[in-house]
């Protein structure tokens, strides 16, 4: 019993932080200026500036800020980067950690569950940043 709760509450639990993560991205992206990050370091956080980090010395010198700082680093450049890394990274364990041979009309209602989880982290998200 403890066992098949486990299988179903963790990755909702994982889907959660997943649209927390998806809507930092949002907020980053769209509304910084009005968000809970505006008083953050904006060279990090404001998605407008912050896409320079991966370069030296964006436009003058537009090689790699450091190795992979373009390609498999980029998630360390920014935030915007940062929380696109987590949100996949938890959306994909979410989906490895859930998956098992069920009927179809189950397959539909974990379906609409995880939906829900994720829809609902994205609203945390709302709530916590806006």
């Amino acid at each position: 019993m403890i066992k098949a709760i486990f299988k179903n509450i963790i990755p909702a639990i994982i889907l959660i932080l997943a649209g927390v993560s998806n809507n930092i991205m949002d907020t980053v992206d769209h509304h910084y200026s009005t968000s809970y990050f505006k008083d953050k370091e904006a060279k990090f956080w404001k998605k407008d500036i912050s896409w320079r980090n991966k370069y030296k010395d964006w436009p003058e010198d537009k090689r790699p800020a450091y190795p992979g700082a373009t390609t498999y680093l980029a998630w360390t450049t920014d935030t915007w980067h940062l929380f696109k890394t987590i949100f996949l990274s938890l959306f994909t364990l979410a989906i490895i950690l859930y998956r098992r041979k069920r009927t179809w009309w189950l397959h539909i209602i974990d379906f609409i569950v995880l939906k829900i989880a994720f829809s609902a982290g994205w609203h945390l998200g709302e709530l916590l940043f806006n």
